[in-house]
């Protein structure tokens, strides 16, 4: 037993912020979860988030699943893992409490409201993705901007769903692998959901001569 809780801490202690074992989430960042579910057949997409660094520990927002395909509770309180999740996208992230959070869950409902919420990737990437653009080094003054919405809305991103200029479909394949294999990846009002390799570099074979 004793060499088992070593080596959980050892784990947390080379991995912090990763998503794993009790490092899941950090407090006061999220983790995004894929291949979750309660049931035999585990399909769900969803980010958690630790927010319990708010309110003295009771956020208002605690146990908010972003987004769910159902009211099972996939987010503990302070944003445990509890859709039983067989893997993780990249690490840690901050998204700016429960108000920064709220935003870029509008945004992306406004931005990917064609999605099945909670089966199909795109939407929690997009969450992902904006939240870590917003507040990857949000401090002071910067972090209120952020809030505020400040320049964030005006400049290139990864997440913006345009493969701007120096995105190709190595350094940001969510906004480019429409463009560089839009036979696969191709994300519309009426099309299905993209596979989940369309998040991925190598899913975007360059279709241009």
């Amino acid at each position: 037993m004793a060499l088992v809780s070593l080596f959980v801490l050892c784990v947390v202690i080379v991995f912090p912020g990763q998503c794993l074992g009790a490092a899941n989430p950090p407090l006061g960042e999220c983790c995004h979860y894929k291949w979750g579910g309660f049931g035999i057949i585990k399909l769900h997409f969803y980010v958690c988030c630790n927010n319990c660094d708010e309110n003295d520990g009771d956020p208002e927002c605690g146990g908010t699943v972003y987004d769910k395909a159902s009211d099972k509770p996939y987010c503990g309180p302070c944003g445990e893992d509890q859709g039983n999740a067989r893997g993780k996208i990249g690490g840690s992230f901050d998204c700016g409490g429960c108000v920064g959070q709220n935003q870029v869950k509008a945004e992306c409902d406004k931005k990917h409201r064609w999605v099945f919420k909670g089966f199909c990737w795109v939407w929690s990437t997009c969450f992902s993705l904006r939240c870590r653009k917003r507040f990857l080094a949000a401090a002071g003054d910067q972090a209120v901007q952020a809030l505020q919405g400040g320049s964030y809305d005006d400049e290139a991103f990864c997440g913006d769903d345009k493969c701007d200029p120096g995105e190709d479909h190595e350094s940001c394949p969510f906004d480019c692998c429409p463009r560089y294999n839009p036979e696969k990846c191709k994300r519309s009002y009426c099309d299905k959901c993209p596979p989940p390799c369309c998040a991925e570099s190598s899913c975007c074979i360059h279709s241009e001569s």
